[in-house]
């Protein structure tokens, strides 16, 4: 059984390290986060901010979904 963690979880994204430390959370749709340009709570009001939760890769919730296995690793089993 796979351990059930960010890594291993369908709607997590890397970030681009191998194997990637850190990710963010696409389970949900981006959340307001009320920064400005220069990344400041609200320095400009106009400009709206979104962002996916960031989490490590070895930190776990109670939503995960096994990530589908893909085609060249089923070989591989």
């Amino acid at each position: 059984m796979i351990e059930q963690n960010c890594s291993s979880c369908r709607f997590w994204k890397g970030d681009g390290d191998s194997p990637p430390v850190l990710g963010t959370c696409q389970r949900f749709p981006p959340v307001y986060t009320g920064r400005g340009d220069s990344g400041d709570y609200l320095e400009r009001p106009c400009v709206m901010a979104f962002d996916q939760p960031t989490t490590m890769a070895s930190e776990w919730c109670g939503e995960h979904h096994e990530r589908p296995v893909e085609a060249g690793q089923q070989a591989k089993q």
